[in-house]
């Protein structure tokens, strides 16, 4: 069938809303080229405002800030506000301006989020001749407001400083007078001058390898992002620097780089990573030009420092992850001291506001000031080549998307990344006023205007989205630009490097009239070429849009950009010191205005394809696959050899796949720092490869002294209840915490009350007590014991219409389960038939569900966060016959009337209603259920975690279960030899399907057994005592120890009921198979026990006269080769569930119990001694 073809439905079915929600997560520019696929898609953009605003956003590489939206904030306002903002840059309109005037003398000064900040003194004119010259106190000028705080002073003085307003956050730096090698770093609020109360160090102090030298010399510079303090301390004439990130609140140190011998500055490229320009020296000076990017997160797992006291020279310097090489210099040249790299504002910060507040969530535009001086003449300026060099931001950071598959520095030579995402400029002489005149992909420029009192004032624009989006000739009064002349002109300059210098040729006839603005793009395909200081010509392409307008601003001493204001400074007035003169500063302010405009979009070129997954792009496919099932993926990349490739080179595909085959998912939040996708990957198969092939650590054993009289198992920790000296009752009063990782501490807890069952989630520090005296609960701590401080009602009581049996006669006589939120109780007297389940939400304490029987019995589990599912079994005729898989909802009930605080009555609540029946066959007349030996079993509580590395892994559902059915023929209850046993495994991939397929109605959809029980279970008949099963299985696995008649080791199997991994694995290993050492009848003795349902004995393919069998070996049995039990029901009853069954022979010792969660397998034992009961607790985790 043609592709094309085959692809088109899949768009044709889906909802508008569905493409809509799918286009969300694609780049804008993948929206484009789809919008321009078809009118159908092209409508779908033109009518979705959340879409256009996507797009808006993206092209101005914003993002709202969370929690800034105002209450009348849609989506159709914001858009409109962001393209008012967006046009009012493009056109240079702008408010009139309004002059403010600092009285304060600046000694140094800030420009952020719309604050100027003058730092001053408040001593007297001598202490500027001391030592402790600097400044203890600063004014916040707030640029759009005429309000004028009042100055904080500091307790002391400092040399620098940097501020982050919306943290209250000021950090001060100065050198200590007594130790030229040591500085003092100070966090104090910008409110009150005081230490900032969120600092736990407030004060640190921190020693480098070489002397500081005094203020002025560009000493420090401080950056902060969120939690991050990032500072620099440099010897720029010796070529020693140090940079050094702290959390400030925390007081830990992240990260040193230290030099080696050379120059350098950094920048804030996001919220974990820090760009640095170094220049480091060879043996003629410094002269090795790199733009490096480290990981400010620390992915050791070392002990932090916290200071207050740090030595820079005791903390490893610090690798980079990537390393942009810059091109070699000239041998005659040699990179000046004074190098500066700058990108504003701060990733995060707020950078305009209006119905919300919009902010960068990485820089833009890196600025890049450098100097290079000839050796024949190292002073003098005009052999010198000053350059300002942009660095579009985007491109670096792709290079940390890729996956490197190793730890090591990647080296990108300058001729792979440097010509496309570099502009290069040339200046007439070294400055360094312009650190601040770049904020966010924006560089203002002013010149002089010969022919006017006025200046122009232009604004040049590096973000590529923003370029390629505009006309080059729009909002132009004057066509003089389109002239060959013209055209011949600007491209001269660009390619000569003089773009800045010369924004626009001048007009060539001095009659002609200026217009009021001009507008130039300049494109990739006209590259700058730096001839001079290099060893070969420079070219750089990075594509710029520049707008002018002439004779504009009036002539100031230096202007800065921020956020949405152009800032002039000016000194009004001056006075003499002792120490040099001191300028006050004024400041006009012009504000970009607001002005309606519509949207513009770049379209993609070229016409509708019918290839539709043809002209998207590899990135917008791995998108959409992201929301297909792991095996369509899969059948994708079977198509063609570009669909093949897309998911192979794909590591996200490749890590979808894996924890979808896997049944996983990874859970929110808990990925470490260092946790890649590639690195997830690796994990995950090692934890899969390792289940495949039963691949063990060193067993970890551990002893309890204290006699269980119960027990639980969870989340990778063994609880035993016992009785502890002090009480005189004969039921637990006590817990013990035993972690299956050494890595954890265990714990005892003596608590208020005794109790007869429990249950508890470690991970919400959560324990359930019931005690079966008119079936109390408590919900307690699992820490202190003590009521637990999120529960609204601790302790209660609930009341059911029938006598509870004593547990020690009824083990079964209540069950308790927990997943996050929601308490699950069922209470039960088995033999009476009755039975009441119950689900809170155990926090509010409001009732979520509520079965009861009318005969019956039943057990419970977790199928996933929003439905559970009973095991039933009720009365047809006078014996339990009629046996059901029910789901559930778990959902708030109405209750009949008010509850009390204190006391819980079932009967006050309606029955809820199932959703979905899934039918049981039908037992033989004579048959009936065993109750009190019946049960269902998932130990994976959806949502919970089984496995943890570098991230959690959960299962999102429980992807198995396990249903313990007992038959008695009646009327001899307890004779052995008339009871059948059945264990059945279930795939819930079945269940889910129905209840996905659900119709909107209030009744029970019943689905017949012929119709979903063949294909979806397994079964298995056993003599065993069926008590023992119930922690054998977690996730798809179950556990299985075999006697070895050969050994005094036993065998231990691992049966896989995941269909995903039987088909993607069959029966390979790593290991030695069993293929070669197996008798020639092995196959059809394989297929008689299966087909009896015998597949839980020691080895399928072998009987016990044959013991040779090898350390490892692995069977599987597909749905081609069937299970039937003949015994029990009035049909026989067939199942077709694959399974892989993987065997390590002489493996284990004896032991009474065993359990599988996670990656851990753990052997349980008790002996007792007199009174004593000794608890030996053996794990086996796997080797991963």
């Amino acid at each position: 069938m043609d592709q094309a073809k085959t692809l088109v439905p899949y768009f044709l079915n889906l909802s508008d809303e569905l493409i809509i929600q799918i286009l969300h997560f694609c780049a804008y520019i993948d929206i484009l080229r789809f919008a321009a696929t078809s009118q159908r898609h092209h409508a779908i953009l033109s009518n979705s405002i959340s879409l256009k605003f996507h797009i808006e956003l993206e092209v101005n590489g914003l993002h709202v800030v969370e929690g800034s939206r105002k209450g009348e904030a849609t989506y159709s306002r914001l858009l409109e506000e962001l393209i008012c903002y967006r046009d009012a840059w493009l056109n240079l309109e702008l408010e009139d301006p309004i002059e403010r005037i600092s009285n304060r003398e600046m000694l140094l000064w800030e420009l952020r989020e719309g604050n100027y900040v003058v730092a001053f003194t408040s001593e007297s004119d001598a202490a500027w001749a001391t030592d402790s010259w600097g400044p203890d106190s600063m004014q916040l000028t707030p640029i759009g407001s005429l309000e004028t705080p009042q100055p904080v002073t500091f307790s002391t003085f400092y040399n620098e400083l940097t501020l982050d307003f919306e943290q209250d956050l000021v950090a001060l730096v100065k050198t200590n007078p007594d130790n030229k090698m040591s500085l003092e770093v100070r966090l104090c609020s910008t409110t009150t001058g005081l230490p900032h109360p969120l600092a736990r160090n407030p004060v640190f102090f921190v020693q480098v390898g070489f002397r500081i030298p005094g203020p002025g010399h560009q000493t420090f510079t401080l950056e902060v992002i969120g939690d991050i303090l990032v500072v620099r301390i440099a010897e720029i004439l010796d070529y020693e620097y140090e940079i050094m990130a702290w959390n400030w609140k925390s007081g830990a140190l992240l990260c040193r780089i230290g030099s080696i011998s050379g120059i350098a500055d950094f920048t804030l490229l996001d919220s974990t990573h820090l760009a640095l320009f170094s220049v480091t020296t060879d043996e003629q000076g410094p002269r090795l030009i790199a733009l490096s990017l480290y990981s400010m997160i620390p992915h050791t797992h070392d002990e932090t420092a916290t200071g207050p006291y740090f030595s820079a020279m005791e903390y490893e310097s610090a690798q980079p992850s990537l390393v942009f090489e810059f091109p070699k210099l000239d041998d005659a040249y040699q990179v000046l001291s004074r190098v500066i790299m700058r990108s504003d504002p701060i990733p995060g910060r707020t950078t305009y506001t209006k119905s919300a507040s919009f902010a960068h969530s990485t820089a833009l535009t890196l600025s890049i000031i450098m100097s290079l001086s000839h050796f024949s003449s190292p002073d003098m300026d005009e052999n010198s080549v000053h350059l300002r060099i942009f660095v579009e931001a985007k491109s670096l950071l792709s290079y940390l998307l890729e996956p490197t598959g190793h730890e090591d520095t990647v080296v990108i030579p300058w001729e792979v990344w440097g010509t496309r995402a570099t502009r290069w400029f040339l200046c007439e002489k070294q400055t360094t006023y312009w650190v601040y005149w770049t904020s966010g992909s924006r560089f203002i420029r002013v010149n002089e205007n010969a022919h006017s009192d006025l200046d122009d004032l232009s604004v040049f624009d590096f973000h590529p989205p923003i370029v390629k989006r505009t006309s080059p000739y729009s909002n132009r009064d004057s066509t003089e630009d389109q002239m060959p002349l013209y055209k011949e002109k600007m491209r001269e300059n660009v390619l000569n490097g003089r773009g800045l210098l010369v924004p626009h040729p001048e007009t060539l006839d001095p009659d002609t009239s200026v217009p009021p603005s001009l507008t130039h793009t300049v494109g990739s395909d006209m590259p700058t070429v730096i001839k001079t200081g290099f060893a070969v010509p420079i070219e750089s392409c990075l594509s710029y849009r520049v707008v002018t307008k002439p004779s504009s601003v009036p002539h100031l001493e230096d202007w800065s950009i921020d956020g949405s204001h152009i800032i002039g400074m000016m000194t009004v007035s001056a006075y003499i010191h002792s120490g040099g003169d001191r300028e006050l500063t004024g400041i006009s302010i012009a504000s970009a205005s607001t002005v309606s405009s519509t949207i513009v979009y770049f379209m993609a070129d070229g016409t509708y394809s019918p290839d539709l997954l043809g002209i998207f792009p590899d990135e917008l496919i791995v998108r959409i696959l992201h929301f297909c099932d792991f095996e369509d993926i899969l059948q994708f990349a079977t198509t063609n050899r570009r669909c093949y490739n897309v998911v192979v080179h794909t590591i996200s595909l490749q890590l979808h796949v894996e924890l979808e085959a896997n049944c996983l998912e990874i859970i929110k939040g808990s990925q470490k720092n260092n946790a890649t996708y590639s690195l997830l990957l690796d994990e995950l198969a090692r934890y899969r490869d390792a289940w495949l092939d039963l691949k063990f650590e060193t067993p970890f054993q551990q002893f309890s002294e204290e006699r269980a009289l119960l027990w639980d198992f969870r989340g990778g920790y063994y609880a035993v209840g016992f009785t502890s000296a002090s009480t005189t009752t004969s039921d637990a009063d006590s817990l013990e915490i035993i972690p299956l990782d050494s890595s954890h501490a265990r714990s005892k807890l003596t608590l208020p009350t005794d109790f007869h069952e429990l249950t508890f989630d470690s991970d919400q520090d959560f324990l359930v007590l019931a005690k079966v005296d008119a079936f109390k609960i408590n919900l307690c701590s699992i820490t202190t014991g003590l009521a637990h401080p999120l529960a609204e009602n601790p302790m209660f009581t609930v009341q059911v219409d029938f006598p509870i049996p004593d547990p020690k006669d009824e083990p079964q006589a209540f069950t308790m389960e927990v997943m996050d939120a929601i308490l699950v109780v069922k209470i039960t007297d088995p033999r009476a038939r009755k039975y009441e389940l119950i689900a809170w939400n155990w926090k509010t304490w409001e009732p979520l569900l509520r079965v009861g029987s009318i005969s019956g019995a039943i057990d419970f589990s977790f199928l996933q966060k929003t439905h559970l599912v009973l095991f039933s079994a009720e009365e047809k005729g006078k014996d339990l016959r009629l046996i059901e898989l029910l789901l559930y909802s778990i959902s708030p009930q109405i209750s009949k009337r008010r509850k009390t605080s204190t006391l819980f009555h079932a009967s006050d609540y309606d029955h809820a209603v199932p959703v979905l029946i899934l039918r049981f066959p039908e037992p033989e007349k004579s048959y009936t259920v065993m109750p009190t030996i019946s049960f269902i079993k998932s130990n994976s509580t959806p949502g919970k975690t089984v496995y943890a590395k570098s991230a959690g892994f959960a299962h999102p559902s429980s992807p198995t279960l396990g249903v313990f059915l007992s038959l008695y023929k009646s009327p001899s209850l307890h004779a052995d030899e008339e009871t059948a046993r059945f264990l059945i495994v279930i795939s819930t991939r079945y269940i889910l399907r129905y209840l996905i397929e659900l119709p909107d109605q209030k009744r029970s959809s019943v689905i017949p057994w012929d119709e979903w029980g063949t294909n979806a279970t397994r079964w298995f008949v056993s003599d065993d005592n069926i008590y023992q099963w119930a922690y054998w299985m977690s996730g798809t696995r179950l556990i299985r120890v075999h006697e070895n008649p050969v050994s005094v080791l036993r065998d231990l199997s691992i049966l896989d009921f995941n269909s995903r991994t039987i088909r993607r694995f069959g029966s390979s290993s790593s290991e030695k198979s069993f293929g070669i050492h197996q008798p020639p009848q092995s196959d059809d003795y394989l297929k008689l026990q299966v087909l009896a349902g015998k597949g839980l004995i020691r080895s399928l393919r072998t009987n016990h006269a044959y013991p040779n069998l090898p350390e490892l070996s692995t069977e599987v049995v597909d749905s081609e080769m069937p299970t039937i039990i003949v015994n029990g029901f009035l049909n026989p009853v067939e199942s077709r569930l694959p399974y892989r069954k993987v065997t390590r022979t002489n493996f284990l010792p004896r032991c009474e119990d065993w359990a599988i969660y996670g990656p851990y397998i753990i052997m349980i034992n008790t002996m007792d001694h007199g009174h004593v009961g000794l608890e030996t607790i053996t794990t086996y985790k796997l080797q991963t």
